[in-house]
C-alpha cells in the first residue's frame, strides 16, 4: 500500500475486529471503543528475544464476552512458535475462534512414553471423527524402557483443524536418549507448556481431581484434559497388547472388531469421543449419535448429545 499506517498501526485490524465481534456478538459496531496498540514501537531487540524465548509477536485483534461485557482490543502479542497462528506469514490472515461449542482439549505426555504411545493410537482416532490431521508424524517409544519400541503417532507438530474442538498436543520429550539432560527422564526435550498450560497441568492433575495422583507433584504421562470435564491419567490399557506390532499392523487392523488391540483403541476413542461430545453439546451428531458413543457416554455419567 502506499500508505501502510492502517496495517502498522492497528487500524486495519481493528475495523475487522468490530466487524467480526459486532456478527459474533450481536452487537453494534463500536470502533472507537477498541484498544489499537499497532507495531511502529517494537525494536529488533524485541523480536530476536521474544524468539530466543520461543515466540513470535503477532499483531492481533481480540474479542470476547465478559461479565464487564465485550472486549475489544488489537495490540502486539508474544504467540508460542509451535501455535499454527504464530506461523500465519505474509499478507496471510487467520482467525482463531473459541466458544460454548468448541471444547478445549489438551494432551500432555513425550514421546519415549510407551504408555503415551498407546493413548495416542485411541486419542489419534478419536479426534480424528472431529477434524483433519496435518503433520501427524509416526514414531515409537523409547528401545530402552518398558514395552519397547511401542509403534505409534506423535503430537508435536500436528494441528487438527477441527469446527467443533481445540487441540494442543504437548509432547514435552523425545525418545532420543541424552545422558547430559536434566529432566525428561534421560531425554531430549522437545516442547514446553505455556504458563496458562502449566496451571491447567498442576491443578487438574492433583490428588483434588485424580485420586491417585503423584503425591511430589509431578504429572502422569499421559495427561488428557477434555474441557476441564473429563480427564485421563495414565494409559487407558496395557501397551503389552501393541506388542510386535508395526504401524501399519495396528492401522490395517483397525476395521476388524474381533482384533484385542482394535478392541482398546476403539473402546478408549470412544470414552474420548464422549467426553469431546459433552463439551461440543452432541457435535457432530453423526459421532456422538453413535452406539459405541452414547455407550461411553453412559458409562461415564455423562451426556454426550
Amino acid at each position: 500500500e502506499a500508505d501502510p499506517t492502517f496495517d502498522i498501526e492497528g487500524i486495519d485490524a481493528a475495523h475487522k475486529l468490530t466487524i467480526m465481534s459486532a456478527i459474533a456478538f450481536g452487537i453494534p459496531m463500536q470502533f472507537a471503543k477498541a484498544y489499537t496498540e499497532g507495531i511502529s514501537r517494537l525494536t529488533q531487540e524485541d523480536i530476536r528475544y521474544a524468539e530466543d524465548l520461543g515466540y513470535r509477536i503477532k499483531l492481533l485483534g481480540i474479542t470476547k464476552r465478559t461479565k464487564a461485557g465485550i472486549e475489544l482490543r488489537v495490540h502486539p502479542t508474544l504467540v508460542p512458535t509451535r501455535r499454527l497462528i504464530a506461523n500465519v506469514e505474509g499478507v496471510m490472515n487467520a482467525i482463531l475462534v473459541k466458544g460454548d461449542a468448541v471444547g478445549p482439549t489438551l494432551y500432555y505426555g513425550a514421546e519415549y512414553c510407551p504408555y503415551c504411545a498407546a493413548e495416542r493410537w485411541a486419542m489419534t482416532a478419536a479426534l480424528a471423527r472431529f477434524g483433519t490431521w496435518t503433520n501427524l508424524k509416526i514414531t515409537a517409544s523409547s528401545h530402552i524402557d518398558v514395552d519397547p519400541i511401542t509403534h505409534s503417532f506423535s503430537f508435536h507438530g500436528a494441528t487438527l483443524d477441527s469446527p467443533y474442538i481445540s487441540f494442543t498436543g504437548i509432547e514435552s520429550c523425545s525418545n532420543v536418549p541424552d545422558a547430559s539432560v536434566t529432566g525428561c527422564s534421560g531425554y531430549t526435550h522437545l516442547q514446553r507448556a505455556t504458563s496458562q498450560e502449566t496451571q491447567i497441568l498442576t491443578k487438574y492433575s492433583s490428588s483434588k481431581f485424580l485420586p491417585n495422583a503423584s503425591t511430589t507433584g509431578g504429572i502422569s504421562f499421559p495427561f488428557i484434559d477434555i474441557n476441564n470435564g473429563v480427564l485421563f491419567s495414565g494409559a487407558s490399557y496395557d501397551p503389552q497388547v501393541l506388542a510386535g506390532q508395526t504401524w501399519t499392523d495396528i492401522s490395517g487392523n483397525l476395521s476388524n472388531p474381533t482384533n484385542p488391540a482394535t478392541q482398546v483403541i476403539l473402546t478408549t476413542g470412544n470414552y474420548m469421543s464422549a467426553a469431546i461430545c459433552q463439551a461440543t453439546h452432541g457435535q457432530p451428531g453423526n459421532v456422538c449419535t453413535s452406539s459405541g458413543v452414547q455407550a461411553a457416554a453412559k458409562a461415564l455419567g455423562i451426556s454426550a448429545s
